[in-house]
């Protein structure tokens, strides 16, 4: 991570607790990679499923103690399989990335966003009731829809679905 430049020879002392004191950083880096891959989807850098499932089981939690609604977002690609045929696996992943763009033009700080699966998006809305979710869910709908076309001229849609608690089951 640095260079360590000096006029003279290091004393091998030093030099000892320098190579520890490098070991020791290189672990500390390597804990806090693996600590974000548990969480973060690599590709597209959103929370993953096992963040999503436990930051889920929070919110409602919260949302029992304060009141409040809690509304859900779920999202996937129309037809990606097809899609996939026609762009491959590194045109998928870009299709993805942008995608996971647009969620995040739509999101609000306090929102947190999910990738479940390979074609499936959850955007979480703490303080939501349906009617924003659907305002929002509209406004990404949209978005994607009028920003991603193929070099094809074929146009990217979604499908989304929106859940309430309490209202709606979650």
């Amino acid at each position: 991570e640095g260079v360590f430049v000096t006029p003279t020879a290091i004393p091998e002392d030093f030099a000892e607790e320098f190579s520890l004191f490098s070991l020791t950083y290189q672990l500390a880096h390597l804990e806090k990679k693996i600590k974000s891959l548990e969480i973060y989807d690599p590709l597209t850098q959103l929370f993953n499923k096992n963040y999503y499932v436990k930051k889920l089981e929070e919110e409602v939690y919260r949302a029992k103690r304060t009141s409040q609604p809690l509304s859900i977002v779920k999202i996937s690609i129309d037809q990606l399989g097809s899609v996939e045929k026609e762009i491959g696996d590194v045109g998928r992943d870009i299709l993805l990335k942008k995608v996971t763009e647009q969620i995040f033009k739509t999101s609000r700080t306090n929102d947190f966003n999910c990738r479940l699966s390979e074609n499936e998006f959850v955007m979480v809305l703490p303080s939501s009731h349906r009617k924003g979710a659907a305002i929002r869910a509209e406004r990404l709908r949209r978005l994607v829809e009028t920003s991603l076309v193929m070099d094809s001229g074929r146009k990217i849609t979604i499908s989304q679905g929106i859940s309430e608690y309490p209202s709606l089951s979650v």
